[in-house]
């Protein structure tokens, strides 16, 4: 702790950061919250790689079909842009 310690949550919607250094109540020496997080860096990758869904695909057909929703969602949202 004498170097220092971050602390990165990574949650769906948004990553916390903390930053602390040294020991007692005055070790922490910031933090924050991005808007940016696990839903924008699997939705991005998952819109610009077109098939990759397909792939996840199994034998449960109602988890098929919810990939087949997606997929149309999918769509949907890159004829708006």
């Amino acid at each position: 702790m004498s170097r220092g310690l971050a602390c990165f949550d990574i949650g769906g919607g948004s990553t916390d950061i903390a930053i602390w250094q040294g020991y007692g109540s005055n070790s922490a020496k910031g933090r924050c919250s991005l808007k940016f997080a696990g839903n924008d860096i699997l939705n991005s990758h998952l819109f610009k790689n077109k098939n990759i869904l397909q792939n996840f695909k199994n034998n449960d057909q109602s988890f098929n079909d919810s990939i087949d929703a997606l997929c149309k969602e999918k769509e949907v949202l890159m004829n708006l842009t």
